[in-house]
Parts: C-alpha cells; structure tokens; sequence
C-alpha cells in the first residue's frame, strides 16, 4: 500500500511539473502575441514563432520527466517508507523467519539477493549489501537448524570477501563452511568449499597447501562424476603448480582441464585453461606459443561478457609481449586490464595492472613514471594485504638505489 501511495505521488508531482510548464508556455505565447513586433510580421512567420515556443515547451518537459522523475521517486518512497526501527526490523526478521519455517524457498530469495549484490561474485558488485544479505541467511538458516543453509551462506561470505580482495577474511568464512559440510555429511558443499579454500590459500602466497585442497577437491568431483567441478580443480591445479615452477604438470593438468571444458561446453572454464596454457608456455620460454592461447581466452572473455575473464586475458598478453621485448605492446594490454579492473572493482587485478605497467615503463625508460605507478600498485597491495606487496617493494628499492 505504501508503495502505490509513493508511485501515485510521483505521478502527481510529474503531473504537476507539466501543467506548470504548460501554463508558463501559454502565458509566454499571449505575451508574444500582445508584442508590437509580433503584429508586424507576416502570417507564416507569426505561426513559426508560436510553433517553436510550443516545440520548447513540449522538449521541456520530457527533460523534466527524464531527468527528475527518478529523484522524484526516491524522494516520495523514502516518505512513504521511512527508514526502519530496530523494532520494526526486528519484525520484519520474524516474518521472514516464519516465511522460512513454512517455505524453503525464502532463504532461497535470500541467495538470489546477495548473488545479485556481489555481481556474479565481484563484476561490478555491491558487497556491504552482499555481506549483510548472507548474513542474514546465515543467521536465519542458524536459527531455523538448517546446517547445510548455514554452511551455504557462510561460504558465499567467503566468496565476497574474496571477490574483493581480502582472502584471509574469505579462509575464515570457508572453513566454517567446510566444517559442516563434512559434519552434514554433505560432499557437494565439501567439494565447494575446498575449491574455495584452495583458491584463498594460493591467494595468500601458500601454494602447496592450495594444492592439498585442489587434489581433495578433484577427488570428490570424480566420485560424484561432476564435469564441470573436475575441470574446475583441474584447472585450478595447473595454475598453482604454475606458481610453484612445476611447468610440465601445470600442462598437463590445464589440458585435461581444456578437454573437459570443451566437452561440456564450459566457456568460462576453457578461457581460465586456455590462460594457464599461455602462462606455462610462456615460462617455458615460448611466447608466441603463449600468445595464441591468451588471445582465444581474451576472445572469449569478451563474448561471454566476463570483465575478468578479459581482464586476465589481457594481463597475460602483456605479460608474453614483455617476454619478447616489446614493451610498449605490453602497455597497451595492462593499461586495458587497468580499465577493466577498475571497472570490476577487482582490486586484486588493479594492483597487478599498475605493477606491470610499471615494469613496462621502466623498460622503455620512463622511469620517473614507472617510481610512481609501482608505488600506486604497492599501496593497493598493501591495503588489500596481498604478498605481492613485499615484491614491489623490494623492485622499488632496486629501482631507487
């Protein structure tokens, strides 16, 4: 009722603002015609001058509806629905608790909510609303006794924290998660939230243990003849055997992760394969090699609409282009990973961007510039509390001395 009340009053107020225009126009028209000078000119002319006023007229007022009208809605629903009291949020979170004992489905809404808000889990997302809305699911799921709900939403937690550059605060959430998972006895969860934890710990710099949880991950995906989760692990396997210099298992791993991709038809999971191709090759010493994969992985990035996806892409081709000597190549794809980083809020990536453009100007000798992107890049770092950090401060002290 309260919102029709709101959306009533916004049409009233638009109304309003259109007779009001209206009104100024046919008094500006009777002006005009009462001028001296109007009654010199010829009939043609005199109906010209009174069409235009009315054209004026009419384009202003659809500006106004355009540009205000939203406001205007903001304005008559924050009177119409005043914000909450501790007492009237108290009420509404046992409405929703009892609409969650009779229907399952209301936790369900909640996932959908808080999916919608971390953006398909950090492109473009709003997390201070994600996190409170998986909160709320995790309380609501606590109170109803509903452990695997519980464990759901403690690991989208996770995910959000992680999406947004703090994996030590995602380890937490993911290992609640997969506490009760296994005290479910729920092996999908189990599954999930090593995957997750895998991909927190190589985050942090502790590849061998990402490693322990990938190879559990892909366990429990071939006993349940999950695909798409085995070439998920796969895939996440080659990365971190990548991290620790291991190139010919990397390899192999990423292949049987591109097969499985292929397969089924998993875009996302053949870009994130095709890019852990390009980083072996290319640390084996074969850029062009690298090259080819990272462009079809940009390639898809960019139809399957992944600002991620895109932007890891083109860090890797810059990556390769700096590996044969062509820096100012290198640029143009970081200075693009730059915009897309930004544009997914994936700080993460952003510090990665500013760092290698850094090294990128150093090599063609802008060297102020390169000091000054690089000391960017340390402080992102530093602030999301990545281990890469230490690492560009280490090459800003070479660069200084």
């Amino acid at each position: 009722m309260r919102i029709m009340w709101a959306m009533l009053l916004r049409a009233i107020i638009v109304i309003a603002v259109f007779i009001i225009i209206m009104m100024g126009t046919l008094f500006t028209m009777l002006a005009v015609v009462a001028s001296p000078h109007f009654s010199m000119l010829s009939p043609e002319l005199k109906t010209l001058v009174l069409l235009a006023i009315a054209l004026v007229s009419i384009a202003a007022s659809f500006f106004t509806a355009i540009k205000f009208a939203p406001q205007i809605g903001q304005l008559s629903l924050a009177r119409a629905w005043p914000q909450e009291t501790p007492q009237a949020r108290a009420a509404r979170r046992q409405r929703f608790l009892e609409s969650a004992l009779k229907e399952g489905e209301s936790l369900e809404k909640g996932f959908a909510l808080g999916n919608l808000a971390t953006g398909a889990w950090g492109d473009i997302g709003d997390p201070n609303k994600a996190i409170g809305v998986f909160q709320e699911c995790a309380a609501i799921a606590r109170e109803i006794g509903d452990r695997s709900k519980e464990g759901r939403a403690l690991g989208c937690l996770g995910v959000v924290f992680a999406a947004f550059g703090e994996p030590q605060n995602a380890i937490g959430y993911y290992q609640q998660h997969l506490d009760i998972a296994r005290e479910t006895d729920d092996r999908s969860g189990e599954g999930i939230a090593l995957g997750h934890l895998g991909l927190a710990w190589r985050e942090v710099g502790d590849c061998r243990k990402a490693i322990d949880f990938h190879e559990q991950a892909l366990a429990i995906s071939r006993e349940s003849g999950d695909r798409r989760s085995e070439g998920d692990a796969l895939s996440n396997l080659g990365a971190a055997w990548a991290d620790l210099g291991d190139l010919q298992k990397s390899i192999a791993t990423s292949e049987q992760s591109l097969a499985i991709a292929r397969e089924i038809g998993d875009r996302c999971g053949e870009s994130n394969a095709l890019n852990n191709l390009g980083i072996a090759w290319k640390e084996l010493g074969d850029s062009e090699k690298a090259i080819g994969y990272h462009e079809q992985a940009l390639t898809i990035g960019r139809e399957i609409g992944s600002l991620r996806g895109e932007g890891n892409a083109a860090h890797n081709l810059g990556l390769a282009w700096m590996g044969l000597a062509e820096p100012h190549k290198a640029i143009d794809y970081f200075e693009r990973q730059l915009t897309i980083a930004r544009e997914a809020e994936d700080y993460r990536g952003e510090g990665n961007a500013l760092f290698n453009r850094s090294l990128a100007l150093w090599a063609i000798n802008e060297r102020d510039e390169a000091i000054v992107v690089a000391q960017q890049a340390q402080a992102l770092f530093d602030e999301i509390g990545s281990p890469h950090a230490a690492t560009v401060r280490r090459k800003l002290k070479d660069w200084r001395t």
